[in-house]
Formats: C-alpha cells, sequence, structure tokens
C-alpha cells in the first residue's frame, strides 16, 4: 500500500495535515476543500480517514458492511470509497481521549482507574460480540468517552485483515491458536497487566502481578494470570472478567511502583509496540483492487480530476478569509496587525501599508464546534509523535484520569455554547494535571476565542513553567503578541525555535513579532527559514512579499507572492498582495529611465490580478481600493473613481479610501467634492500629514 505523505491529496478533495502509522494501515488526518467535495459542505473542515489495502480483506467482505456497524462500540463512518487499490474510511466525529496517549502518560495506571478503562472496554467488546463483531484490542484503537470505550476498526466479521484480528490477543505465532475469544482475552490481559504496572508481562521487568501490586484484588489478579496463558484453552472468558471487576477495590489504590525512566520510544517495555510493525497477510482469495477502483459508498465526495492542485485550505462564512492551523487548541492568522489600523504611504498613489480589514485575532468567527472534538483527537493522538501514538514525555500523577474527565466534559460544555461551564471545567483539568500540555493550550484557546489575550497569556506563563516545550512556548510568544508583550513574545518564540530549530511554524510567528517591531529586515529572514522548511506553505510566501514590499524589493515581493496565488488560486488576499506587489514594480520601473512599457506591463498585471480577487470575493474592499490605484494609473479616471467608492461605500471609516477617491475626483474636476473627501480622511486620521497637505493644496 502506497502511503500518503504531508501536504498530498486524496481523492483530491482531502488534502493530508498529518500522518499516523496505525495497528492496522494508516491513520490521516484531513483537511475537506469545500470547493471541490460536491457535497453540500459550505465550509473547509477537517477529517480522521483510514487507510488500509484492499487486498488485506477476502473477496466475500463486502467493504459497505463498513457504514452499518453498531454505533455504541464503534464510531460511526461517514463515508467510504477506494481509490489507487486502497479502501479509506471517512470518520466525522472522534471524541474522547486515545488509551495509547493516557496508558503513555499515567502507567502504572491506580486501580481504580485501571478497573474503569476494562469495564469500559470489556463492555464494549461484550457489546459488539452480541452483534458478531471484531476488533483489534489494542491502545491505539481505543477511545475512552464520558460513558465507556469506543473502537475506530472494526465491525461484522471478516472486515479486518486476518493478521490484524490474530494479533488482537496473539503476541507470537504459537499464541496465534485458538478462538477469537481467546485471542481477545489475552490482549485484555496484555493491557490489563500493562495498566496496573507500567510495563510487559514478557519482559524481564515482567513477571507475576505481585510482583508489582499487592494491592490488586484476587478475582482480577486470577484472571489476568490466566488470560496470559499461552496455551489458549485455559484461558477465562470474557464474562468472568466481567464478574471478577465487580470485586471491591481497596480504599488504597495508588501504584506501588513508582513509574521507570521511559524506552527510546517512550514507553517502558511497551508490549504493544511490535504491533506497529510489519503488513497483514493477504487471504488466500483477497478482494481485487481493478474491480474497485472508484467504488463509493456514504456521504458522497465526488473525486476531484484535479488531484495535484491546492484548494483553498480556509474561509469564513462567505468564503473569504484566510486562516491556519497552529496547533490544537491554538489557530493564527496568516496575518498579524501591525501599529496602527489604516491605510498610509509617502506618495500619492502608491502602494501602501495596508492594514484594514486585517484579523485582530486568532480565533474568527466562522470557527465551528467541530474544531472542539478534533482538537481534543489530535491533542489525544499526540502530534508529531515519533511512529507511535505515544508521545514523548513526563509521565504525570494519578490524577490523569480527573484531568481527562474534566477535559472532555469542558468540551462538551463548549459543544452544546456554555462557555463558562467550559471554562470552569478546562481550569479544573490544568489543576488535576499540570503536566497535561494539552490542557494548558485549551484553556488559553477558550480565553483567545472571546480575544481575552492577556488572560490566554497569564495561563501560557504558567503552562510553560510545567511543561517547557517547544510548543508552549509557541503559543506563549503568538498570545504574547497579541497582547502587545513583544519583549515577551520574542523571548518565547526565540526559547521555541531553540528547542525545536525545525519546526516552521515557529520562524514564522518569529518573522510576525519582528514585523510588528517593523524589523522587516530579520522578518524576511525568519519566514525565509521558515520556507526552507516547508517550501510549499502559501501563506509563508504570502508573508514574506508583505516584508519584502516594506523592504522595497518588489521583484522580489512579486515572485512570492505569485507563488502563494499558485498554491491557492481561490484565496482572494493572496491575489490582492500580488496585485500590490505588480504596483510597486510599477513605481520601481517608472523611476528608471526608458522602462515606461515594464511600468505599464505591471499596471495591466495589477488590474487583471485585481479583477480576479473581486471575482473571488466582491465585497472586500482592499481589492476595490488597489484596483482603483491600478486603473488610476492607467488612465482609466472614471472606473478607478467607481472602484474607489465601492470601497468606501464597503469600509466607509477608512481614511484611506476617501483620500483615493479625492484625487480620482480631483483629476476629473471635481474639485469640491474632492475637497470634501479630503477633509473625511483627515478626520478620521487627524495626524496624516499626506491628507493634510492634500486639503490644504485644494483650497
Amino acid at each position: 500500500m502506497i502511503k500518503k505523505r504531508k501536504d498530498e491529496w486524496i481523492r483530491g478533495v482531502f488534502r493530508v495535515l498529518k500522518v499516523y502509522p496505525f495497528v492496522v494501515g494508516t491513520l490521516y488526518y484531513v483537511r475537506l476543500d469545500p470547493g471541490k467535495a460536491g457535497n453540500g459542505e459550505e465550509k473547509a473542515s477537517t477529517r480522521f480517514i483510514h487507510a488500509m489495502d484492499l487486498r488485506w480483506l477476502d473477496r466475500h467482505t463486502r467493504p459497505e458492511s463498513f457504514l452499518h456497524r453498531d454505533p455504541s462500540p464503534f464510531f460511526p463512518v461517514e463515508s467510504l470509497f477506494v481509490e489507487d487499490g486502497v479502501l479509506y474510511q471517512v470518520f466525522e466525529n472522534l471524541e474522547g481521549t486515545l488509551l495509547a496517549h493516557h496508558l503513555y502518560r499515567s502507567a502504572p495506571l491506580s486501580l481504580s482507574g485501571s478497573v474503569r478503562i476494562l469495564k469500559a472496554v470489556a463492555a464494549g467488546l461484550a457489546e459488539m460480540k452480541m452483534e458478531d463483531g471484531v476488533t483489534v484490542i489494542h491502545p491505539q484503537n481505543i477511545f475512552l468517552t464520558g460513558d465507556g470505550a469506543r473502537f475506530l476498526l472494526g465491525g461484522p466479521e471478516g472486515c479486518l485483515p486476518e493478521r490484524a484480528v490474530a494479533n488482537s490477543g496473539a503476541l507470537n505465532p504459537g499464541e496465534m491458536r485458538g478462538s477469537d475469544e481467546a485471542r481477545e482475552v489475552h490482549a485484555l490481559g496484555t493491557l490489563a497487566y500493562f495498566m496496573l504496572t507500567g510495563t510487559g508481562p514478557s519482559s524481564a521487568e515482567g513477571g507475576p502481578l505481585c510482583r508489582h501490586r499487592k494491592n490488586v484484588p484476587l478475582e482480577i489478579e486470577e484472571w489476568i494470570e490466566r488470560s496470559l496463558s499461552p496455551d489458549p484453552r485455559e484461558r477465562p472468558g470474557l464474562a468472568a472478567l466481567i464478574q471478577s471487576l465487580d470485586a471491591p477495590v481497596p480504599e488504597t489504590d495508588e501504584p506501588e511502583a513508582a513509574p521507570a525512566e521511559n524506552g527510546p520510544k517512550g514507553i517502558r517495555n511497551d508490549p504493544f509496540a511490535s504491533w506497529l510493525h510489519g503488513k497483514p497477510s493477504l487471504p488466500a482469495h483477497p478482494l481485487t483492487p481493478g474491480s474497485w477502483e472508484g467504488w463509493t459508498a456514504g456521504r458522497p465526495f465526488p473525486a476531484n480530476g484535479e488531484k495535484g492542485s491546492s484548494p483553498a485550505e480556509g474561509s469564513d462564512e462567505k468564503g473569504h478569509d484566510k486562516s491556519r492551523e497552529l496547533s490544537p487548541g491554538l489557530k493564527v492568522w496568516s496575518k498579524v496587525p501591525g501599529k496602527g489600523g489604516d491605510v498610509s504611504s509617502d506618495r500619492p498613489l502608491a502602494p501602501v501599508k495596508n492594514t484594514e480589514g486585517e484579523p485582530r485575532g486568532f480565533f474568527p468567527p466562522r470557527r465551528t464546534k467541530r474544531f472542539l472534538w478534533t482538537a481534543g483527537v489530535l491533542l489525544a493522538l499526540g502530534l508529531g509523535a515519533s511512529g507511535y501514538f505515544f508521545t514523548e514525555g513526563s509521565l504525570f500523577a494519578d490524577h490523569a484520569e480527573d484531568a481527562a474527565r474534566y477535559y472532555g466534559e469542558s468540551v462538551r460544555f463548549m459543544q452544546s455554547g456554555e462557555r463558562a461551564q467550559a471554562l470552569a471545567k478546562a481550569k479544573q483539568a490544568v489543576e488535576a494535571d499540570p503536566s497535561g500540555k494539552e490542557y494548558w493550550l485549551y484553556l488559553a484557546r477558550l480565553y483567545g476565542e472571546k480575544a481575552e489575550y492577556e488572560q490566554a497569556k497569564k495561563v501560557m506563563l504558567r503552562g510553560v513553567k510545567s511543561v517547557p516545550e517547544a510548543e508552549m512556548y509557541d503559543a506563549l510568544a503568538v498570545y504574547a503578541l497579541y497582547s502587545n508583550d513583544l519583549d515577551l513574545a520574542e523571548r518565547s518564540v526565540r526559547k521555541a525555535v531553540s528547542l525545536d530549530a525545525k519546526n516552521a511554524e515557529y520562524y514564522f510567528h518569529q518573522s510576525k513579532i519582528e514585523a510588528a517591531r517593523q524589523d522587516y529586515g530579520a522578518a524576511v529572514q525568519s519566514v525565509e527559514s521558515a520556507i526552507r522548511l516547508s517550501p510549499a506553505e502559501p501563506v509563508y510566501h504570502f508573508s514574506l512579499a508583505e516584508y519584502l514590499l516594506k523592504e522595497g524589493n518588489s521583484k522580489k515581493a512579486v515572485e512570492h507572492a505569485r507563488k502563494a496565488v499558485e498554491s491557492e488560486p481561490n484565496e482572494p488576499e493572496y491575489r490582492i498582495r500580488l496585485g500590490q506587489a505588480h504596483l510597486a514594480e510599477r513605481e520601481r520601473h517608472s523611476k528608471e529611465k526608458g522602462q515606461e512599457k515594464k511600468a505599464a506591463k505591471s499596471v495591466d498585471a495589477a488590474v487583471r490580478t485585481l479583477r480576479d480577487a473581486i471575482e473571488l470575493n466582491g465585497d472586500n474592499a482592499k481589492a476595490h481600493y488597489f484596483l482603483s490605484i491600478a486603473l488610476y494609473y492607467r488612465g482609466e479616471y472614471q472606473k478607478a473613481g467607481e472602484s474607489a467608492q465601492r470601497a468606501m461605500e464597503l469600509k466607509p471609516k477608512t481614511a484611506a479610501y476617501h483620500y483615493q477617491f479625492g484625487v480620482v475626483l480631483q483629476r476629473l474636476g471635481r474639485k469640491q467634492e474632492a475637497a470634501d473627501h479630503y477633509r473625511k480622511a483627515l478626520d478620521l486620521d487627524p495626524g496624516n500629514m499626506r491628507y493634510q497637505k492634500a486639503v490644504e493644496q485644494i483650497r
């Protein structure tokens, strides 16, 4: 099976954002392009998609059966399709805490916590068995929810590769015998042993359970010991486990063995790690990829013929503004507001330093509730994991279970619009588990959504003391920037870069902080570092074009603005920036002797680009404003006036638009009207000497 890489496309409508090795196949975190999905989707959204080789399934398997599996133990599948011999399952909603992540951070667990998880998993498995279902008993495949446990993979018998089902309770060929229940019991016993001891039963540190924990009720201890028997016939049944879990749990149930140092992958003698290696064995009569190619079922996501295209990644309710995802719980806009909120320039009708219309915060009004579960799952999966979902970090205290519960409750409150309760639960999660990076990021984000950046900054100041990691310092830097604490922002982003010099986002945010200081030379260097690490990211080229214009390098600004447009042709802001760069090139050529034709070509290019931007978003005042400037240079004064007037109608309190309209009116001989608009511009921006001179010269 050919695996997709980051920024590649699945079916031409899903862009891969993250790739996770999975116990069976591969799990992708993707962004859906609404413009090309053809299914009524109006906004850019994210999904998890599982992929596995179609040949791993027997020819009698009916893939559409995934759509009809029991929603109690399984997450619903939204859509299915086959592309290039790979069966893809699209999941719209994954809620809960990934068991793999929880075990990494908490094992060994308290006895009460272990019993709760075993009860939830066993109950889900028993419910599945009533419908003759199968699944993979592996921490990667189990999510802990508020009311139990759910599985990602599984369904009717035959829906999983042979080796995957065998692995669900067999860790070596000798154990791949016996019934499905015997294999599942073995896997549950392994899981129980690991939760209680923090190590694998067959490791050098293993041995009898009583060697590690002396407070385990005899019924549970005996079940675990028997479940690990190499002879499947000696293993107890699932019903015996459920019965043993009703045994009273001692009041003092703290783990008696302190967590040992992590192994090379972050888990000490992880008994499940080997399951990520190798491929399932092909059945004797597999499904034939050729006869299934192009097959779909469930919610339609039609294939886009232009697989290599780069659709817009984000849009507001009208499909316009652009934002990028920084990390779970935090979004950063593609532009950072500078000092001053108006349009100004050193010369009449020259390209301007424009911040009008730029977002003032990370959190756009268009944010949907779907982001809440997506962020929660991403955090649970552990972004940036090296090969496993078990990410590197320190184990945290026994209160981790409470923290996870508070976090889940907070997410549910946010989904129902109860922000005050969500905030209270998020604070409880942080207090219960200060080492939980995701809880700090999530709490800060709740403040950030309401533009309470000072509060978000205070949260992250506490957070970096508990979790001094690069991602935490980067988040602190961004919130400090938006609360105008540039010194703290600069120190924090430098710390993030020093901890992880290979993360393009950190250099990008560093450039925003330097731009806020108006140090555009340094901003150019920082965003160029980001581009070296991630050359296909359009927002980096977009920002670099902005800084290059500030530095007077219009030629390179055109080059990078064009790259942004080529990557995302549906983003109007990128076209506006390119039009602005063409206007700057016109000014450069106009100062050079004999370059009149080049200057005219630059104006023509600006007009075309800005009209394209208006075609994408007719309500963007900046596009009309810059088009007015371009048309003025081309001598089309009537049309220039119409564009300037439209910009004013959209943003009547922007001084530069009134000034531009005044310039055009004066050129048309309508001096009194021009004077009125010059005065209006000066009223809106009393300290602007350019507007003052315009008022004086027309008297």
